[in-house]
């Protein structure tokens, strides 16, 4: 950073930033509440402390990574601040994107790997997720899956003479749209029945997709068929 802003932009981008960053903060979480509080009266140090409590706890918070990275910022430490910002990119922050471009060279450091925001931006469109703020739903929840499943399966004869019966876990992609896409076995009884569960799976509706920062993404789901005689 070649010039310190003006106070008054750090009240404006960051305080509306940290107040509303996309992530709830969970109920009761003192330490987290404690952080802002301290960040607002402008003790840095105590307000890292706090996020680091809420860190150790759960070290993908978002919100806490990025506040964090605002405390660290404030206290001239800008190196620690993007290696913040970045691992708050990493586990899906977009929206601290702007912060990055402006103060580390646009880019996302984490892990060994280093990657641009635009790079990163175009691997957002695509990526995969396994575990959203929001998870996609079935329209209906569990029970109308449930019943879906029940209603639509059809026992292949081969499996029904042969007495073939087992659990399949197929897993499959819910898309931004609420599609269901890239279903495939994970783990099944190399017979029939894992074709008449991939067959299910791709009549299923659009669910209700997954949302991360408030934007649907394309969410990971694995789920078991349960195939029985009676």
């Amino acid at each position: 950073m070649t010039a310190k802003k003006p106070i008054s932009f750090f009240i404006i981008a960051f305080a509306s930033i940290f107040m509303c960053n996309g992530q709830e903060v969970p109920a009761g979480n003192q330490s987290y509440d404690a952080g802002v509080a301290f960040l607002k009266e402008g003790n840095y140090a105590a307000a890292i402390l706090e996020f680091d409590n809420v860190l150790a706890g759960y070290q993908q918070d978002k919100d806490a990574l990025y506040n964090r990275g605002v405390a660290k910022f404030r206290m001239q430490d800008t190196l620690s601040a993007c290696a913040d910002w970045s691992a708050a990119a990493y586990y899906g922050d977009t929206s601290v994107y702007p912060v990055i471009l402006k103060y580390c060279h646009g880019l996302i450091v984490f892990d060994g790997d280093t990657v641009t925001v635009q790079q990163s931006r175009m691997k957002d469109t695509s990526r995969v997720y396994e575990i959203v703020e929001v998870m996609p739903q079935f329209p209906g929840g569990e029970q109308a899956l449930m019943r879906f499943i029940s209603e639509n399966i059809k026992y292949p004869d081969d499996a029904k003479s042969n007495r073939m019966q087992g659990r399949v876990y197929v897993t499959f992609v819910v898309g931004k749209s609420g599609a269901i896409e890239e279903a495939s076995i994970l783990k099944g009884t190399g017979n029939s029945l894992e074709g008449e569960a991939l067959r299910v799976i791709s009549r299923m509706p659009p669910w209700n997709p997954g949302m991360q920062n408030g934007k649907p993404v394309r969410v990971k789901y694995n789920l078991p068929i349960n195939f029985q005689l009676k």
